[in-house]
């Protein structure tokens, strides 16, 4: 037999449901919020002759607290931490490269939850690269801001995978590979005579990337819910995605053809090029318009400056929002 929802039955096996409900979320709740013990925090050093080898794989993998890094002395591996647990050294040799890699473990793994992100204010790990020296430099961690300031060091790859807080990067000033993994938080890089490949992708944050004073550099950025605010160097392939925020987009110099191809599926997207350069827009959109400055002629879907110089293609697409181009003085 069913009940009407007004039944007196009805409803008191509906109250009966919600109390069982209610006193099964306070004992999870209970339970989530036992306390933890207070944290205590141990100091390491971080010590490692690099003398005769010719490359070096560093990891850097820590569950909560701040890194940062930076050049060092020419063949030493040098730092120091104040982190909860233990910090884990393992040394091997193989073929001239030496791989180093340092991990923290944590006795508690609700230290590493999103719960006591806090803890991570009071941790860090702070690491001096060898400066003469190849690297591949491998870092990974849980909650912790983290500055990478790669200036006069040897890294030729680069991986970062981070879960929270913002994130600073300084590319070295050579060629390198780069790709960055970040959950939540803002991820900012600097480019300064650096070249290469750039990859970063996010779930939660704005992407800021300043590469004008970089050389040739191909460029992917994506985020899932966060703005794009990127500059670009003179001569350069990107690729770059938002789901939902603004994408503002500057190529102040064009000194070889490159490309541009910008995504917002939500949002608007403003491309600012050099007054009188030679561009070609591909703009399309569901919902919203788009603005060119005078002297761009349309072409069936694409908007045309003959200029000078070299050809930027630019292809721009918002879902619903406007696609801008703006001219800028060199």
């Amino acid at each position: 037999m069913i009940l009407p929802v007004s039944h007196p039955r009805a409803v008191a096996v509906r109250v009966l449901v919600s109390l069982s409900l209610l006193a099964a979320c306070g004992v999870a709740f209970r339970v989530s919020l036992k306390p933890l013990p207070p944290v205590r925090l141990a100091s390491h050093v971080v010590s490692e002759d690099m003398n005769g080898v010719t490359a070096a794989q560093i990891t850097l993998d820590t569950r909560i607290g701040a890194v940062r890094v930076q050049a060092g002395r020419p063949r030493t591996l040098t730092g120091e931490a104040e982190l909860e647990g233990t910090l884990k050294e393992t040394v091997s040799t193989a073929n001239g490269v030496k791989t180093v890699q340092y991990t923290q473990r944590v006795d508690d793994p609700r230290r590493a939850s999103m719960l006591f992100r806090a803890h991570s204010d009071r941790q860090r790990l702070d690491v001096n690269l060898p400066s003469a020296l190849p690297i591949d430099l491998d870092v990974r961690g849980g909650f912790g801001e983290t500055s990478l300031d790669l200036r006069g060091t040897g890294v030729e790859s680069l991986s970062v995978r981070r879960g929270g807080e913002d994130l600073d990067l300084i590319l070295p000033e050579h060629e390198v590979t780069a790709r960055i993994d970040a959950t939540f938080g803002e991820t900012r890089v600097t480019g300064v005579d650096s070249s290469g490949t750039l990859d970063v992708r996010g779930e939660v944050g704005r992407i800021t990337l300043d590469l004008r004073d970089a050389k040739a550099t191909n460029v992917r950025a994506q985020t899932k819910f966060g703005d794009l605010d990127v500059s670009l160097p003179a001569r350069f392939e990107a690729v770059l995605r938002t789901e939902s925020g603004e994408a503002e987009i500057e190529v102040p110099e064009i000194r070889a053809a490159s490309s541009l191809d910008v995504l917002s599926k939500f949002g608007d997207v403003t491309v600012r090029v050099p007054k009188d350069a030679n561009v070609r827009v591909d703009a399309h959109m569901r919902f919203g318009d788009v603005v060119v400055p005078e002297g761009f002629e349309r072409q069936g879907a694409s908007y045309v400056h003959r200029g000078r110089g070299p050809l930027l293609i630019v292809r721009a697409e918002s879902r619903q929002g406007d696609v801008t181009v703006r001219e800028v003085e060199q």
